[in-house]
């Protein structure tokens, strides 16, 4: 698959179609139906749903796979294991055909120091993904991935239906912290609806300066926030169900790595890593 980015028309080229950027408050979120095929799907939920390696992490309101290693503030303790390999034709088609981690963005981190983590070369492919799982009436408080990552993330939706919804961070005193939602009087700044099979990336203020979550619902209304209604091929005020358990692949790219500790991963129930 070839691909790369269209700076005259605003997106990116993704196998000669379009991956567009989205119009809205925010830039630098794009969006694609169909990014895989329903067999590519099936093949992904059942290999997502059936291997036993790593292990499920029952957190509120989803189930959690964690591949690539445990994300903490100095880096990535990479896992030896590396990702699997029923993973490697979709992360292949992300990181040629999307072009999400190879536009330089977040690689002008300082030298390391000695005993510092390894800085990853820029344009990397990504090297740590979670697997999520989401029964109906289930969803993920606003939140932010933090500074670990290059400033991009990657989204695959197998399944059913979701909306993706940004806010604005509350202040700059919790800005990058992560530390819990919006206040309940804040409204999403922009939304995204999620069909299954599709592709969302967003970097930029989307990435840095906004939290994104999903509603615990079992069916959600279209409003006015919902910046790609024409490509979702839904209607500002259908209420739309989500249709069943959906499974989200979030890709990612963590910029340092940890050496020399990879070897405790072995055979470990690995944690969350980081929220998604």
């Amino acid at each position: 698959m070839t691909g790369g980015r269209d700076p005259a028309n605003d997106g990116w080229e993704l196998g000669g179609s379009k991956l567009p950027k989205l119009p809205g408050p925010l830039g630098d979120i794009y969006y694609a139906d169909s990014f895989i095929s329903e067999e590519e799907e099936t093949q992904l939920m059942h290999c997502a749903v059936h291997e036993k390696v790593p292990p499920w992490t029952t957190l509120s309101g989803r189930r959690l796979r964690v591949y690539g290693g445990v994300v903490g503030k100095r880096g990535l303790v990479a896992d030896p294991r590396g990702l699997p390999s029923w993973m490697q034709v979709l992360l292949d088609r992300i990181h040629d055909g999307t072009r999400a981690f190879q536009d330089g963005d977040g690689a002008d981190d300082p030298a390391p120091t000695t005993g510092a983590p390894t800085t990853v070369p820029p344009c990397s492919p990504p090297n740590h993904v979670l697997l999520n799982e989401y029964l109906p009436g289930q969803g993920i408080m606003p939140h932010e991935d933090g500074p670990a990552y290059h400033p991009v993330v990657v989204i695959v939706s197998l399944g059913a239906n979701a909306i993706l919804r940004f806010y604005k961070t509350r202040d700059a005193s919790t800005a990058g912290a992560g530390q819990g939602p919006p206040s309940t009087t804040d409204l999403p700044v922009m939304s995204v609806f999620l069909r299954p099979r599709s592709v969302i990336v967003f970097k930029g203020d989307a990435y840095t300066r906004h939290m994104h979550g999903i509603d615990a619902a079992e069916s959600e209304t279209v409003d006015a926030t919902v910046a790609n209604c024409a490509q979702a091929q839904v209607q500002l005020g259908d209420k739309v169900p989500r249709g069943g358990t959906r499974l989200s692949l979030t890709v990612r790219r963590v910029n340092r790595i940890i050496k020399g500790l990879s070897n405790l991963l072995k055979g470990s129930t690995r944690g969350p890593g980081s929220l998604h």
